[in-house]
C-alpha cells in the first residue's frame, strides 16, 4: 500500500491524501512512531485554515498518547 501512496504523493505533493493514508496504513500495522511522523509532518506543511488539520491533530495527539503509554508501560516494567 505504501507504495500507491509514494507514487501518488510524487505525482502531487500538494495533496494531502498520500501522507495521510500513508500514516493511517502505519498506524493500522503497529508503526506508531512512522504514523506520527507523517501525519505530523503534513501537518507542519498544511495551512492552518486547511479543512483537515484539526482532524490530523487529534490524530498526532491520540497517537502520542498512546506512544507514551508504551513507553510508561515499558519503564514500569509491564
Amino acid at each position: 500500500a505504501t507504495f500507491a501512496f509514494d507514487r501518488a504523493r510524487r505525482l502531487a505533493p500538494e495533496r494531502p491524501g498520500p501522507d495521510f493514508f500513508t500514516g493511517r496504513a502505519f498506524a493500522q500495522s503497529g508503526k506508531l512512531s512512522e504514523a506520527r511522523d507523517v501525519w505530523k509532518s503534513l501537518l507542519d506543511r498544511s495551512p492552518k485554515e486547511a479543512p483537515w488539520t484539526a482532524g490530523l491533530q487529534q490524530r498526532v495527539k491520540a497517537v502520542d498518547a498512546a506512544l507514551d503509554a508504551q513507553t510508561n508501560g515499558q519503564l514500569h516494567g509491564q
